[in-house]
């Protein structure tokens, strides 16, 4: 846990990945087929483009 004074710079970090992440996902889900979130965490193609997305430099 971190006690900051001044919490912007995590919540645009925290902000910027989730959307990152969302943008990323969209049209490539959407052409797959699937309209909400869960189906694409559960599709194996589209997780793992996220997760390398994500934690990939």
């Amino acid at each position: 846990m971190l006690i900051t004074d001044d919490h912007k710079p995590y919540k645009q970090r925290k902000v910027r990945i989730l959307n990152g992440a969302y943008t990323a996902m969209a049209l490539g889900a959407y052409l797959a087929g699937h309209g909400i979130i869960w189906g694409c965490v559960e599709d194996e193609v589209i997780s793992g483009f996220l997760n390398r997305t994500l934690y990939t430099v």
